[in-house]
């Protein structure tokens, strides 16, 4: 068998969060009095997908010449998160199931995320992620505040789990995450969430859901 252990990405792979960051920037800009179109929200979804959240409130601050320090918007995106954890995000339809598979393939798991510590505590803390990941949860803070496209966070799951990067599958819903992992130098599933598959071009293989995933077929390869 090729492949000895599959690593995750977060928000669009295994939590259905997508909606949640979208209302968290609107809520960010409407009260600056900004509100945008619908051809500038979409580009903006676009350019945001899958960056850590210092380089989000950056893209913010820079693009729509917020006076605040990006510390500052990372605290209000925080504040909306936490709300919206408790009462919107769930799991991506498929992933329990999907999960089931690689158990039953004996294969290594962990999550390796842009999002930072706050975040990941709040999913860790709503959705027993260590009950599916163990300790293998690990987030941009692990990694000196690296983010994808580094390969740093993919390569820093790999080490801990003890597996070679090119034995390792990795699903990813960004452009960033798919261009982090393929600098790992491991196989690289697109998971089309966002319905934009040109933005996942550079994967190994894109899908629009966990059913699609033919794991036994890709261990064999």
């Amino acid at each position: 068998m090729k492949y000895s252990a599959v690593i995750f990405d977060l928000d669009g792979t295994i939590l259905d969060s997508e909606d949640m960051w979208r209302k968290a920037t609107l809520c960010a800009l409407e009260s600056r009095g900004i509100v945008l179109d619908k051809e500038t929200a979409t580009k903006c979804k676009r350019q945001l997908r899958g960056l850590g959240l210092t380089e989000f409130a950056k893209f913010l601050k820079e693009k729509f010449n917020l006076k605040e320090t990006p510390e500052t918007i990372i605290q209000e995106q925080n504040k909306v998160a936490t709300k919206l954890y408790a009462q919107e995000i769930k799991f991506m339809d498929g992933f329990i199931d999907f999960h089931k598979k690689i158990e039953v393939h004996k294969l290594k798991r962990g999550i390796a995320t842009n999002a930072d510590l706050t975040t990941v505590n709040l999913a860790k803390n709503k959705f027993n992620l260590e009950e599916f990941f163990g300790s293998h949860i690990y987030c941009m803070e692990d990694v000196n505040y690296i983010c994808k496209p580094a390969p740093d966070l993919y390569l820093h799951a790999a080490r801990k789990l003890n597996v070679d990067p090119a034995d390792c599958l990795v699903i990813e819903d960004a452009k960033c995450g798919v261009e982090a992992a393929k600098n790992a130098g491991m196989f690289c599933i697109g998971f089309n969430s966002a319905q934009d598959r040109e933005m996942l071009k550079d994967a190994d293989l894109i899908v629009d859901s966990y059913k699609e995933i033919e794991l036994d077929k890709i261990l064999s390869i």
